[in-house]
């Protein structure tokens, strides 16, 4: 699962989950802020998908003009939403963990990014 949203509606996000004001916000959390919500909507997502399902601690990016790129994966879904005027997009990914890594080859992974 990937969550991808712009910088200023990650620092709204922030700001709301930190109950402080929006110039308030570090970048750092910013950061953490986009991978809890990340982490909130693959947990949701987890619930819904038939069979086992892994997740993994969300990683996130910063960048703009980037490809996300997960080897062995395949996107499944591509949902972009919009608040507070501004859009943000939510993709689930198919893919498979190799032998001897965490799990029995099921789906894994997740992903935050944000953009400038």
């Amino acid at each position: 699962m990937a969550l991808n949203c712009p910088e200023e509606l990650a620092r709204l996000a922030a700001s709301i989950l930190l109950d402080t004001d929006r110039q308030a916000v570090a970048v750092d959390d910013i950061r953490d802020a986009v991978g809890e919500l990340t982490n909130m909507i693959a947990g949701n997502l987890k619930g819904l998908i038939p069979g086992t399902c892994q997740i993994s601690v969300p990683k996130v990016t910063k960048g703009l003009d980037h490809r996300l790129f997960v080897p062995g994966s395949r996107l499944l879904q591509r949902v972009t939403f919009e608040s507070n005027g501004q859009p943000f997009e939510v993709m689930l990914l198919e893919g498979m963990v190799t032998p001897g890594e965490q799990g029995t080859g099921e789906p894994t992974g997740s992903l935050g990014t944000l953009e400038r």
